[in-house]
């Protein structure tokens, strides 16, 4: 926390409020929000897939037609704790790398929308 609020201080100054456009110059709080939505992903699974041929998968047999469900809230446990530097200096996808809005042509279509209020509204609450 101090660490977003220092950085956010800095960037933004106290005599303006935060804006939209301030968002691309803290990337310590937007590594905050990509390790949350890790953690805390919107909805545990994402939408449900159906396999297109049968495949081999991790020394199983999937056939054709099976319905995949993707727990999202499980792939973001590994590991648990919270550390929003391990997203620092990377240039993370968060349609395919971290996935808590879905990815591929199936992804949430709200998240670009999504994306930027909640950074926006992080930042307004820190400021």
């Amino acid at each position: 926390m101090a660490k977003v609020k220092t950085e956010i201080s800095k960037a933004v100054g106290p005599n303006r409020k935060f804006e939209e456009s301030d968002i691309e110059n803290l990337p310590y709080m937007q590594a905050v929000m990509k390790e949350s939505l890790r953690l805390h992903p919107p909805l545990p699974f994402l939408i449900p897939r159906e396999t297109i041929q049968d495949t081999k998968f991790m020394g199983y047999d999937v056939p054709k037609g099976t319905q995949v469900l993707v727990n999202a809230w499980v792939i973001g446990r590994d590991p648990m704790s919270f550390k929003p530097d391990r997203f620092l200096g990377s240039k993370l996808d968060v349609h395919y790398e971290l996935i808590p809005f879905g990815a591929g042509r199936r992804m949430c279509v709200g998240l670009p929308l999504g994306h930027r209020m909640m950074h926006f509204s992080l930042g307004s609450l820190l400021h």
